[in-house]
């Protein structure tokens, strides 16, 4: 009977232990998500450069661009985002529903006449975008389609339409 009762205090005294440490507060509350959003729309366009950084066939790069079609390429990456803002002067921003996913600059790799190869350099990246180790190509189409990819066949493709 004596042992009985000493598991029955054992037992509660457990519990209860448990039951307090549970319930206490923790003493390092997880770091809110930064407020990338607000981070995004204060960006001044002279934030990353002093003047514009592309040549005039390419201004109409800037705005917000829906992803409607993808390949991935043999490799293969998820998307993992729905637009790609871009804003003066080369000002990036990747969205998913309400979410801005990843925020930084664009760094021009070549521009020529006829073509451009840019690089995605985020400063503040929530979820990893597709486009983080590459430089893609970048064409613009009736003013109205935007094209990143490689020119190889079997290699990635976005494609955007403005909204």
């Amino acid at each position: 009977m004596k042992a009985r009762i000493n598991i029955s205090i054992v037992t509660i005294f457990i519990t209860l232990s448990l039951s307090v440490t549970m319930c206490r507060k923790a003493e390092n509350p997880p770091e809110p998500l930064p407020d990338i959003i607000g981070y995004f729309e204060s960006l001044d366009s002279t934030h990353y450069y002093d003047q514009e950084i592309f040549y005039d066939e390419f201004i109409e790069i800037y705005g917000k661009w829906k992803l409607y079609s993808q390949w991935d390429g043999y490799a293969g990456d998820q998307t993992n985002f729905d637009y790609l803002f871009i804003k003066p002067f080369g000002i990036f921003g990747f969205q998913r529903n309400d979410s801005l996913l990843s925020v930084g600059h664009i760094e021009i790799i070549k521009q020529e006449e006829n073509g451009l190869q840019v690089k995605f350099i985020a400063d503040s990246i929530l979820i990893e975008h597709p486009f983080i180790n590459k430089s893609p190509y970048v064409s613009l189409s009736r003013k109205d389609t935007l094209y990143l990819g490689t020119p190889v066949m079997d290699g990635y493709q976005y494609h955007f339409s403005r909204e």
